[in-house]
């Protein structure tokens, strides 16, 4: 028997939920949209600001590129004069800036294949959004057209069944009067 009770508790606890969850779902709709919307404008301002690094490091790596071509230049007229040492530490630096620039070209093509992906998913989580506005306005139109009919079909049944019996108590009335009327004439 308390195995019953139980299982009779926790179905009516689980059915309590569910209308309440049914309820609610249009404003717990409305909420998560919001939530997805200032997501999806954080992951905005997140690719606006990965494309300003990105921007910046092509920048750096512009320099970079001036600076080893102004050193070939400066190397060359340093050999030119037979200025050895002076050429050598010129090379070392140059290799060091090609290094540099190895490693800034490989940091690009990562970083461009990375926003290019998050470009992707925020294109999708914004299509999805526009999706679950549409919906949740068409869901807030089913509802609103079904709470509408609802209270006009309770009014409509209501009233007709007010008539009704209305109509019923006159008919009622006239043939009870109608009867009278025989029954005097009778006497």
């Amino acid at each position: 028997m308390y195995r019953h009770v139980l299982t009779l508790l926790r179905g009516s606890a689980h059915d309590t939920a569910e209308q309440f969850t049914d309820h609610n779902a249009l404003a717990t709709l409305r909420q998560q949209i919001r939530d997805s919307a200032r997501s999806i404008q954080a992951s905005r301002y997140a690719i606006a600001n990965a494309i300003a690094q990105y921007q910046s490091e092509l920048d750096h790596q512009q320099i970079v590129t001036s600076k080893i071509a102004d050193l070939e230049q400066r190397t060359i007229i340093a050999l030119e004069k037979g200025q050895d040492e002076l050429a050598q530490q010129a090379a070392e630096t140059i290799a060091g800036l090609e290094d540099e620039n190895e490693t800034s070209s490989a940091a690009q093509k990562l970083f461009r294949e990375q926003l290019a992906n998050q470009k992707a998913q925020l294109r999708e989580a914004q299509s999805i959004l526009r999706e679950l506005q549409r919906g949740a306005r068409l869901a807030a139109a089913a509802d609103s057209t079904r709470y509408l009919n609802d209270r006009a079909g309770s009014n409509h049944t209501g009233a007709l069944n007010a008539a009704r019996e209305t109509l019923d108590r006159l008919q009622k009335r006239q043939q009870q009067d109608q009867r009278k009327a025989e029954a005097l004439a009778g006497l």
